[in-house]
């Protein structure tokens, strides 16, 4: 999810500080560690948030509050606004927000 466009109008900046690697980055990560890769594969793992309406919300919150923190109760709400503006379509499922994450599963060991 896109967090930086909604802060932008409120002269905010965002530092990803998640690391998204490929299959392929851990794989080779894995492999200078030392380790031999059986398998080392993604997958979509759609997560529903709770709390209906607000999950998105809730969920940002959660993840972004030393972001949020710098502003005013009523600009969070309105930088979450945006947020859930931005990502309805693709996340919202009608009755529930459904954070579209991937996993990577790695099976490894030392030869």
């Amino acid at each position: 999810m896109g967090f930086m466009r909604p802060l932008r109008p409120y002269g905010g900046t965002y530092h990803p500080k998640f690391n998204f690697a490929t299959v392929d980055q851990l794989t080779q990560e894995a492999q200078a560690a030392g380790l031999v890769v059986e398998k080392c594969y993604d997958f979509e793992r759609p997560t529903p948030l709770k709390a209906g309406e607000q999950g998105l919300a809730n969920w940002a919150r959660q993840f972004f509050a030393s972001e949020l923190a710098s502003f005013s109760p009523v600009e969070q709400d309105e930088i979450l606004a945006r947020l859930a503006a931005r990502v309805r379509d693709e996340l919202w499922d009608g009755h529930q927000w459904v954070a579209d994450y991937r996993r990577i599963r790695c099976v490894a060991h030392k030869d």
